[in-house]
């Protein structure tokens, strides 16, 4: 740190300089005086007494000095008296800026934690905001499936299965067209099924009230189809596709198609089961004993591997009329009836389960 001329207390400095000087020339007079004198103080030699004498004098120009100081200067009159006092008082500052400190220090963590919390707030809403968009979207689109549900009657449930095909594949390298063919077949057997059904419902053959049913596959489900078709290692392959949600009638129907693995579970003429039936048990209970053996036979096929209906969980269907028939046979004498179910066809995984029942009268 550098100092100007300017900044000294030259006043000060010449009044001490003066002092000084005046009380050291009395000091060196009277030493000379009382040598020469030969005074003694306190029974001291002279020469002692003189050195006590130029002592007293140096200790009076400095205490001088100092009265002088302190009387001309504040500052210096501080720093002389009140020491302990000013260190007290920086000891006492120091703390005070220690815990304003340690208080900013705290300001600015909550400050931080603040925005921390508005910033994850922030996120929050954006997602709460994003959610609220999909669910108008999923609103939108129920509130339009309900418009076209009161126009038209639903002949088809989400998940349903409409149709389903299968494919030979060769080797690994499966052609788009084989793949193309095999989803038109789907394509126009779903659109089969949904007439029919509309059929059912009291509608035109091949027609409905809203007009002609239409069923497409996205290029994008085309595109996966095809990849899997290749992907696989050769063999026969199922594809079935089902309704992507409820169909009604007029509805434009984007089909999903699923690709599975095709074997055979069971050959033709194998039997499925075979069971005694007692002839005295009457219609009801017979007929109950018949639709236990195929609940059972429909439970045997989806363990080794067909594959069953997505909402009825079913691998087959047989005909109210001719389960009816075959209760009657069992019932037309008195004698217990062995009934024997056979695959009437080679089956598959995808299915059906085709079945044949063959009924002769039980051996002894």
């Amino acid at each position: 740190m550098s100092f100007s001329a300017s900044e000294f207390n030259w006043h000060l400095i010449l009044i001490i300089v003066s002092i000084s000087a005046v009380v050291s020339y009395v000091g060196d007079v009277l030493g000379m005086k009382i040598g020469k004198k030969r005074i003694s103080l306190l029974g001291l030699r002279p020469r002692y007494t003189s050195t006590v004498i130029t002592l007293c004098t140096g200790v009076g120009v400095a205490l001088l000095t100092l009265v002088v100081a302190a009387y001309t200067s504040e500052s210096i009159r501080g720093a002389m008296f009140g020491q302990n006092y000013l260190q007290r008082q920086i000891t006492s500052l120091n703390k005070d800026l220690s815990e304003r400190q340690s208080q900013l220090s705290e300001m600015e963590i909550e400050g931080m934690n603040e925005r921390l919390e508005l910033e994850a707030l922030n996120g929050e809403l954006d997602a709460l905001k994003t959610e609220k968009s999909s669910l108008q979207s999923a609103v939108l689109a129920l509130r339009t499936e309900t418009e076209q549900l009161k126009k038209g009657r639903v002949i088809a449930q989400q998940g349903e299965l409409l149709s389903q095909t299968a494919v030979d594949v060769q080797s690994d390298a499966v052609t788009a067209s084989v793949a193309e063919e095999a989803m038109e077949k789907l394509i126009q057997g779903a659109a089969s099924y949904l007439y029919d059904k509309a059929a059912a419902n009291g509608a035109p053959l091949y027609s409905t009230p809203m007009g002609p049913i239409k069923v497409t596959i996205t290029d994008d489900v085309r595109r996966v189809v095809e990849s899997q078709l290749s992907a696989s290692s050769g063999g026969r392959r199922a594809m079935r596709l089902t309704a992507p949600s409820n169909v009604v009638e007029g509805q434009v129907v984007e089909g999903m198609v699923s690709v599975h693995e095709s074997r055979l579970i069971f050959k033709k003429d194998e039997v499925l089961m075979a069971e005694i039936v007692r002839s005295d048990l009457g219609q009801d209970n017979t007929t109950d004993v018949l639709y236990s053996l195929l609940k059972q036979i429909n439970r045997r096929a989806v363990a080794m591997g067909v594959l069953p209906d997505p909402m009825t969980g079913n691998v087959g269907n047989l005909g109210s009329i001719e389960f009816f028939e075959i209760v009657d046979k069992v019932n037309e004498s008195g004698s217990s009836k062995k009934v024997t179910f056979l695959a009437a066809e080679d089956i598959y995984s995808e299915g059906p389960v085709s079945i044949r029942i063959d009924i002769e009268e039980a051996s002894e």
